[in-house]
């Protein structure tokens, strides 16, 4: 038995405690963005893409009777794997008294649907949270099966420290269920690199690879130079002769079934194979559209010199937002040394390069969360390098590197406390307590942009829509004769309040939406045209010293505006 296959077999004492620290750091905020449905607008969670409470309710009653405005941006196991976790509650409703006969329409059959929908959002979040350990976990095997213990623990807190875990743990979005398995098919490939290539693993990598792929199609920037590595390069994966199962080609069989059982089945495409081909449609068709929208998307870039620079600029920029610049710095460090001194590494190393060639021929767009695979894969590297550091013999370059260490994981550390902070202390909870003081059933407030975004409002307070919104795709109209318009309804309908605040149509650093006409807000900042400012809320930063850097969307602690008749 080599070392590696030793070390692999005798339990760790240090993975409870990591997931132990994952989740304390994780867990204060998962509640966060869980909407207050005191009326059919007010529904949906405050994150961008965040379908919960009742998206994948809703995509799995489709498969049974389907709707004409179903939601295909993502396949259906993320709907599946909530539904599982949602469904005890419902069962529990429906036999409480809680749950009526279902609908369509608000209150869709429950009795009190505030905090049955709120309860039904946090049980999706927890969900995410405990796929964001399992990412922790993933990271930890992994580095102990190539690198040993120390590297290990050291690679799991890098990971657990990256910046965007802080809050994609706790929302339902897709992106960390998504790298929950893609973790766990890079370790179930580390040791596969390591131990050796047999059925048992290659059937955990493949299902792990296909659950990825079933929940976002992203993670295909890192599985496909896993499976070219695994073909082309057979000589850096020998079959592991302790194997009751004999023959590489039989295991490399058994993982492409297990790949492709688990995205047929956790895709839907078995289920509904209509569904996912429209699906599909539907993904290539956004990212063909999109120089088409009027120029609202400045995470876009062309093929060209100058487009590939900025995109590679801002690839690069993220990565630091994920890793620090310390740690980034520490990432590729012991990366380049893996790749010299260290030839299992070389092949997850390869996954690095193989996923940002991927999103830089193929996504050509830019977001923070779009960089997490590899934010994950360098966080390994940052771990092992740092586990160098320790065992120098040379005092200075030991203290010199060791302090770039400390610096990357602390900075990240406290600019996730921060993000918690402003999470926790959300601008909404502020303004949501103003507006019930001075609101009573039957008051309108109007607004601007997306309804899910709004401050939690008392029920019986009607609110709508100052103009039509037609979301980040489409150009608005913000002409003097929108304008007008917009003040002409406004003295017919003679709103109490008007909240203005961004939203993900936003421009970067902009205080509103696309909606409305930048003129308009000036107007009103300035107490023009019969309207005056009430109120701003937006709760300062804990640490500002940090810089904590921006997330994709102003969703977090975003400045609210409320503006009344002067």
């Amino acid at each position: 038995m080599t070392a590696s296959a030793e070390l692999v077999r005798n339990r760790s004492r240090a993975l409870p405690w990591l997931i132990v620290l994952a989740l304390v750091l994780y867990l204060p905020g998962f509640w966060w963005g869980a909407p207050q449905a005191t009326a059919e607008d007010r529904i949906k969670a405050w994150a961008v893409d965040d379908e919960t409470p009742l998206g994948p309710l809703a995509e799995v009653h489709n498969i049974i009777a389907p709707r004409p405005d179903r939601n295909l941006g993502y396949p259906l196991l993320y709907s599946f794997l909530v539904v599982g976790v949602q469904a005890p509650y419902l069962l529990y409703l429906k036999a409480s008294g809680g749950l009526g006969a279902t609908g369509a329409e608000y209150p869709f059959g429950l009795t009190e649907p505030v905090g049955a929908l709120r309860t039904l959002t946090w049980l999706a979040h927890l969900l995410t949270l405990v796929m964001a350990a399992v990412v922790i976990a993933a990271a930890y095997d992994t580095a102990r099966v190539l690198w040993g213990e120390r590297a290990a623990i050291l690679a799991a807190v890098f990971v657990t420290c990256c910046y965007p875990m802080f809050y994609y743990s706790r929302t339902g979005n897709v992106d960390v269920p998504m790298l929950c398995f893609m973790a766990l098919a890079v370790a179930a490939f580390a040791r596969i690199r390591v131990l050796g290539l047999s059925v048992r693993r290659m059937v955990a990598l493949g299902l792990s690879a296909g659950a990825a792929l079933a929940v976002k199609e992203e993670a295909i920037g890192v599985l496909l130079p896993m499976a070219l590595l695994l073909v082309l390069l057979p000589g850096q994966f020998p079959f592991d002769e302790s194997s009751i199962s004999k023959g590489r080609w039989r295991a490399l069989a058994f993982g492409l079934g297990a790949s492709v059982l688990a995205l047929g089945l956790g895709g839907g495409f078995f289920i509904e194979p209509h569904r996912y081909i429209m699906h599909l449609e539907f993904l290539t068709g956004r990212l063909h559209a999109a120089p088409d929208a009027g120029g609202l998307i400045p995470f876009a870039f062309p093929y060209t010199l100058d487009g590939n620079l900025a995109y590679a600029r801002q690839i690069v920029g993220y990565l630091a937002d994920t890793l620090t610049g310390p740690g980034l710095l520490l990432a590729l460090g012991g990366l380049i040394w893996a790749v010299r001194r260290d030839p299992p590494s070389r092949v997850v190393a390869c996954l690095v390069l193989g996923f940002l060639g991927f999103i830089f021929v193929v996504l050509r767009s830019g977001q923070l969360r779009y960089v997490l695979p590899a934010g994950f894969l360098l966080a390994l590297f940052g771990g092992y390098a740092t586990s160098l550091i320790w065992q120098s013999q040379q005092v200075a370059v030991r203290a010199s590197l060791s302090i770039l260490a400390v610096a990357a994981l602390g900075l990240n550390l406290l600019r996730g406390i921060d993000l918690t902070y402003a999470m926790l202390r959300d601008s909404r909870w502020e303004a949501a307590a103003w507006l019930a003081e001075r609101t009573k059933p039957g008051d309108h407030i109007d607004y601007f942009g997306a309804s899910q975004k709004l401050p939690p409002l008392e029920a019986g307070v009607v609110t709508d829509r100052a103009t039509e919104y037609f979301g980040l795709f489409y150009a608005h109209r913000i002409d003097p004769a929108k304008v007008e318009e917009i003040l002409e309804r406004w003295h017919d309908r003679n709103p109490k309040f008007v909240i203005v605040m961004p939203d993900h149509t936003s421009r970067p650093g902009a205080p509103f939406d696309v909606s409305l006409p930048p003129s308009l807000y000036d107007d009103l900042v300035a107490g023009r045209r019969g309207w005056k400012l009430e109120a701003t809320f937006e709760t300062p930063p804990l640490l500002p010293w940090v810089k904590r850097p921006p997330l994709d969307y102003p969703m977090v602690n975003p400045p609210i505006r409320i503006f009344g008749p002067s």
